[in-house]
């Protein structure tokens, strides 16, 4: 997928690195601690209702999200965004994976996303970044990425 010139910021976590790990509360009154994926695959996705190219985005990891039974993780993490505008996206695409806000973009900045999004992450069982997607591709784009990721 093409980056959008600017968009990532050069503190941004590459490919290789180790992915912190967060807890904070979900849209729908949980808490989502990611220590608990250890030993498994999962997406972060920084995302904000107000984005047009994450309302496209969101409807297609939620595709991958229930198409996958539920069996590869997706955290989505809104970026700027309101919370009751957050929910109200949530409630009206269906979405079901956690959706967490960034209080003070704490995660966000933990991640180096910074200057926009939708930008996504894909964790290995090691905690270890394997690709990053970042900027406004194509769905086809977004899905190549993960199809690569599913088969490594």
């Amino acid at each position: 997928m093409q980056t959008a010139p600017g968009l990532v910021d050069k503190n941004a976590l590459r490919i290789g690195q180790k992915v912190p790990t967060f807890r904070l509360p979900t849209l729908d009154g949980h808490r989502i601690d990611t220590a608990v994926y250890r030993g498994r695959p999962y997406l972060v996705t920084f995302w904000g209702s107000w984005c047009i190219p994450c309302r496209e985005e969101m409807p297609l990891l939620q595709r991958v999200y229930q198409a996958r039974g539920g069996k590869l993780p997706i955290v989505g993490v809104t970026y700027q965004d309101p919370v009751n505008d957050s929910r109200d996206f949530v409630r009206a695409h269906r979405i079901t994976f956690p959706i967490t806000p960034d209080d003070g973009i704490r995660v966000a900045s933990a991640f180096g996303v910074l200057n926009g999004i939708p930008q996504t992450y894909f964790v290995d069982a090691n905690g270890i970044v394997k690709d990053h997607v970042a900027g406004s591709g194509t769905a086809k784009d977004l899905q190549r990425a993960i199809d690569r990721f599913l088969a490594a």
